[in-house]
C-alpha cells in the first residue's frame, strides 16, 4: 500500500503551484499593463471602422469606432504613445505592445458621451487635436488635445495610439487594439518612399458543369468589390497581377455582374499609368516544374496566360518583371531565363529565398541576384508589409497598419538624397479585402511620405544598391522551401490526350470552345494552390471533355455477309460534331486477309454528317467471325469511335471445291473396291467342294 503524503508537504506544494502560476501571470503580460486589469477577450469586441491617415499640422487626427454591447455600459480609454524608432517597435504594437513612454492619456469617456459617426452606423466618433513645436493652438487648447512635446528638428513619426474598451461599472478591460497616428509635418516632406504594389487577382477556380473553370459565389462577389475600388481610385498607379485562370473563371460565369466586373477592370487596365503583369495561367512553381521533368510546362503556361489576359482585359500584359515564390532555386530560376520571348529582363523575390544579409533597416534598393554564372537585377518583396493584408477580422485597422509601416521605412532616412522604394508584393496570399484595398489606395491619393508606382518604373526610378562603387550582389539560399509534388505521369498522360485530340480537328483548334477548356484544366492542375483532391478534379475532367468530344462520332454496328471469297466490307461514319474532324481509320480481324495490304484508311468527316467508307477483304475460310473497327486521332491513336461488325462467309474456292470431288470420287471408288470384294468372297463360298 502506497504510504500518504504528509498533510504539511502537500500544502506546501500547492502554496508554491500557485505562486509560480502568479509569477509567471505577472511575468507574461506586457510592462505597461501593470497598472491596468486585465483584457477579458470574450467580453463585446471593440472595431475600428475609421481613421485619419496621415496627420499634417492644422489638422485633427479623428477616430471611428464600433463596439458591441450597449453604450450606457461602455468607456473608451485613448492613450498615445511617442514616437517608434524601429520597424521591430512597430511589430511589436500589432500584438499590443508598446515600448515607447506615454505621452497623453484621455479618458475613461463614455461611449454614449461621444458623437456619432456620419458615415458608419452606430459608430462613434473621437476628435484629436495635435500640437507640435512651430505649430501652436489656440487659446485655451481644446478639449482634447495631443502634445507632441519638443521633438527637436523634425515631430515627423509613428506614434502608437491604444484604445481600451472598459465596462462602466467595474473598469475591466473588455477588449483593446492599437492604431497609430502618422505626424507629417509637411504636406509634402521631400522626396518620397516609392511603393510598387503588386495586386493580386488569385481565387480558386474549380471544373464546372460545363467543363470550364468557374469560381464560387463568395469569389465572385469578391472580385467585383475588388473591381469595384480599383474603378474607385483608378488615378493611383499600380501593378495588377490577374491569375489568367482566375480571370477565366470570371468569363466563365457569364452572370451581369461577372461581366460588368471584367468590364471595369477592362477600364482599369486601359489607363495609361497602370500596369498588368504577365503571370502563368495558374500559380505554378518553375522549381517544382523543373524538377519532375514539366519545364515545357511553362512555357506554356505563360503562353496561355498572355493569351487569356490579352483577350479579356485587352492589354498586352507585361513580361519585364517575374514574380518569384518561396521556393524559387537554381533551376528554378534558369528555367524562368528561358523563355523564348517571355524571359524576364529583372525579379521580385521573396527574402526567404536569398541568403540573409546583414543589414538592419529595410532593403529599399535593388541589387543583383546572381546564380550560377549570370546575374539579373532583383528586388525583395517585404513580407512584413503583405502580412497586413491578410488580417480580414480587423480590415480598417489592417489598412492603417499598413500605411504606419510604410511611414516607418520612410522614417528610416526621411532626408536621403536618393529614391527609395519597396515592393510590396501580395500575389501570394490571394485577394485583399476590398475595405483595405480602397483605403490604402485612397491614403496613397495623398500621401506626404509615399509614392505610388508601378513596377516598371520602379526598376527605372530607384537606383541599385551599392558597395563601395560596386553593384551589391546577393545569392539564392542554398536550401529554399520545397516545391510542392505534382502527378507528373498523370499530367503528362492528360495533356498527351488533349494533344491526340488536337490532332484530329480538321480546322484550327482556337475556334473549338472545348479545346481551350481542356487545356486549360491541364495547366490549372499544376497550380500549387490544389490538394491532390483537386487535382484530381481537374484530371478527370479533361477526360470527361475529351470523352464528349469523342462520343459526337459514332460507328454503327453492322453484320455483312460474304458471298464469295473477295468483297467489299461497308464502314459508314456518323459525325454529329460541329467541325471537320480528321482520322485514321482501322479494321482488324483474325478471318479477314487485306489483298492490298491496306487496313487502314485517312479519312475525314464532315460535320454532321455521315462518310461511308470500305475494305477490300477476303475470307480465309467460311464462317462467323467479328471485326474490330476503330477510328484513331492521327496522333497519339486516341480512340475517336470503335464498333465490332459481324461477318458471315459462305463462299468456296475453286480449290477447296475440286479437293471435296477429288476426296469423294477416292471414296466412291474406294467403296465400290471393297464392295466388289465382298462379294466375290462370298460367291466362293457358295460353290460346292468337288465341282
Amino acid at each position: 500500500m502506497r504510504a500518504r503524503r504528509p498533510p504539511t508537504r502537500a500544502m506546501a506544494a500547492a502554496l508554491g503551484c500557485f505562486l509560480s502560476l502568479g509569477l509567471w501571470l505577472a511575468l507574461a503580460g506586457p510592462a505597461t499593463a501593470a497598472s491596468r486589469p486585465a483584457v477579458h477577450r470574450w467580453a463585446p469586441r471593440l472595431r475600428l471602422v475609421g481613421q485619419t491617415s496621415w496627420v499634417t499640422p492644422g489638422h485633427p487626427f479623428v477616430l471611428d469606432l464600433a463596439a458591441a454591447g450597449r453604450p450606457s455600459q461602455l468607456q473608451v480609454t485613448v492613450v498615445v504613445f511617442d514616437r517608434l524608432h524601429s520597424r521591430s517597435a512597430f511589430d511589436q504594437t500589432l500584438h499590443n505592445q508598446v515600448a515607447t513612454y506615454p505621452l497623453e492619456g484621455m479618458g475613461p469617456m463614455p461611449l454614449a458621451s461621444l458623437p456619432p459617426d456620419p458615415g458608419h452606423p452606430g459608430a462613434v466618433r473621437l476628435s484629436v487635436s495635435v500640437a507640435s513645436p512651430g505649430h501652436p493652438l489656440p487659446n485655451p487648447p481644446p478639449a482634447r488635445l495631443v502634445d507632441l512635446g519638443s521633438c527637436g528638428s523634425s515631430c515627423a513619426g509613428v506614434y502608437p495610439v491604444r484604445v481600451s474598451l472598459e465596462s462602466v461599472r467595474t473598469g475591466a478591460v473588455l477588449d483593446q487594439l492599437t492604431t497609430d497616428l502618422v505626424f507629417a509635418d509637411r504636406p509634402t516632406m521631400g522626396r518620397k518612399l516609392d511603393l510598387a504594389w503588386v495586386l493580386p487577382l488569385r481565387a480558386s477556380p474549380r471544373p464546372g458543369p460545363g467543363g470550364g473553370l468557374v469560381l464560387p459565389p463568395a469569389q465572385q462577389a469578391a472580385m467585383a468589390a475588388t473591381a469595384d475600388v480599383l474603378g474607385a481610385n483608378s488615378r493611383v498607379p499600380l501593378t495588377l497581377a490577374p491569375y489568367p485562370d482566375t480571370l477565366a473563371g470570371l468569363a466563365e460565369g457569364g452572370t451581369p455582374a461577372d461581366r460588368s466586373a471584367l468590364a471595369r477592370l477592362r477600364t482599369w487596365a486601359a489607363q495609361p499609368f497602370h500596369e498588368v503583369a504577365a503571370l502563368p495561367y495558374a500559380p505554378v512553381s518553375p522549381a517544382g516544374l523543373a524538377r519532375q521533368g514539366l519545364g515545357g510546362q511553362l512555357r506554356a503556361q505563360v503562353r496561355r496566360g498572355e493569351q487569356v489576359v490579352s483577350s479579356l482585359l485587352g492589354v498586352t500584359p507585361d513580361t519585364t518583371t517575374w514574380l518569384g515564390g518561396r521556393d524559387l532555386d537554381g533551376p528554378g530560376l534558369r528555367l524562368v531565363r528561358s523563355l523564348a520571348g517571355a524571359a524576364p529582363k529583372q525579379l521580385v523575390v521573396p527574402e526567404a529565398v536569398l541568403t540573409p544579409l546583414a543589414e538592419r533597416i529595410t532593403p529599399v534598393q535593388p541589387f543583383q541576384l546572381r546564380a550560377g554564372r549570370r546575374s539579373m537585377e532583383a528586388m525583395t518583396a517585404d513580407a512584413g508589409l503583405a502580412a497586413h493584408l491578410a488580417d480580414a477580422r480587423q480590415p480598417v485597422l489592417a489598412a492603417h497598419q499598413l500605411l504606419a509601416d510604410l511611414a516607418m521605412i520612410y522614417l528610416d532616412r526621411p532626408g536621403a538624397s536618393y529614391t527609395r522604394g519597396v515592393v510590396l508584393d501580395a500575389s501570394r496570399p490571394g485577394l485583399a479585402d476590398p475595405t483595405t484595398l480602397g483605403i490604402v489606395l485612397a491614403a496613397l491619393a495623398h500621401s506626404p511620405m509615399i509614392r505610388p508606382v508601378t513596377l516598371d518604373q520602379f526598376f527605372t526610378q530607384v537606383r541599385p544598391a551599392t558597395v563601395y562603387g560596386v553593384d551589391l550582389v546577393r545569392q539564392l539560399s542554398p536550401t529554399p522551401s520545397p516545391p510542392p509534388r505534382l502527378p507528373a505521369a498523370e499530367v503528362r498522360a492528360a495533356g498527351a490526350r488533349v494533344t491526340a485530340f488536337v490532332s484530329s480537328l480538321a480546322i484550327d483548334p482556337g475556334r473549338v470552345p472545348a479545346v481551350s477548356r481542356m487545356t486549360d484544366l491541364v495547366l490549372d492542375s499544376e497550380s500549387t494552390y490544389l490538394s491532390p483532391a483537386e487535382r484530381q478534379a481537374d484530371l478527370k475532367a479533361v477526360d470527361r471533355l475529351v470523352k464528349a468530344q469523342a462520343d459526337r462520332i459514332r460507328l454503327p454496328t453492322e453484320s455483312v455477309t460474304l458471298t464469295a471469297r473477295s468483297g467489299q466490307l461497308p464502314v459508314t461514319i456518323v459525325s454529329r460534331a460541329p467541325y471537320p474532324v480528321r482520322g485514321v481509320l482501322e479494321v482488324r480481324s483474325d478471318g479477314l486477309n487485306f489483298p492490298t495490304h491496306q487496313s487502314t484508311q485517312d479519312v475525314t468527316l464532315a460535320p454532321f454528317r455521315s462518310t461511308p467508307t470500305q475494305f477490300e477483304v477476303s475470307a480465309r475460310a467460311p464462317g462467323k467471325f467479328t471485326v474490330q473497327v476503330s477510328l484513331l486521332s492521327p496522333r497519339g491513336r486516341l480512340v475517336l469511335a470503335s464498333s465490332r461488325f459481324t461477318v458471315r462467309s459462305s463462299a468456296f474456292s475453286a480449290v477447296a471445291i475440286g479437293l471435296t470431288a477429288a476426296a469423294g470420287l477416292v471414296l466412291a471408288l474406294w467403296w465400290g473396291l471393297s464392295l466388289l470384294r465382298g462379294r466375290r468372297a462370298r460367291n466362293r463360298r457358295l460353290v460346292p467342294a468337288g465341282e
